[in-house]
Formats: C-alpha cells, structure tokens, sequence
C-alpha cells in the first residue's frame, strides 16, 4: 500500500515480519520514550516474536516507510463483542 505524505514522499506500508522484531521493539522504547514511561518497558525481541509470529500469534503488526526509513509502527489485534456479536479490531500502538 502506497501513500503521500504532504511533502510528496511516498509512504510505502507493509505487514511486518519476524525479521522486524528488533524494529519494533525500537518503535516500542521510542514511543515509551515520547510518553516518559520507558521505565514500563519490560518487553523483550523473545516475547515480541513468540507474540506476533509464534505458534499462536495474537497480535499483527504494521510498518511504515517513507523511501527506505522506517517512519511508524500499527499494533492491532482481533476482539470479540458477546453483546453485539461482532468482531472488532484494537489499535494498540
């Protein structure tokens, strides 16, 4: 998938793979960062990659790219309303 940013470069987004584990782990700290509570981050490449690309992965993630640089990062994953009888879809990160 392919967008412009205001300044015309393109933004290119792809579904991340088990190669981007060390990337998204540094998206995680810069954003804990951003917040001030990078003393929260207890997450791990190990659980990182045992989460979104383990036997049973209960996360996906996205990345997005501005030419070759890696600019931003989606954590979403799959919920469930009993009550509506929906499915649904929670943007973590």
């Amino acid at each position: 998938m392919n967008r412009a940013t205001a300044n015309g470069e393109p933004i290119r987004i792809r579904k991340a793979s088990e190669s981007d584990v060390p990337l998204i782990l540094t998206f995680i700290r810069k954003l804990a960062e951003y917040e001030r509570m990078s003393h929260e981050v207890v997450a791990t490449e190990e659980n990182l990659r045992d989460a979104l690309f383990g036997p049973r992965p209960v996360a996906e993630t996205l990345l997005a790219y501005s030419g070759a640089e890696p600019v931003g990062f989606a954590l979403y994953f799959e919920t469930y309303s009993t009550f509506r009888g929906r499915r649904g879809i929670f943007l973590e990160d």
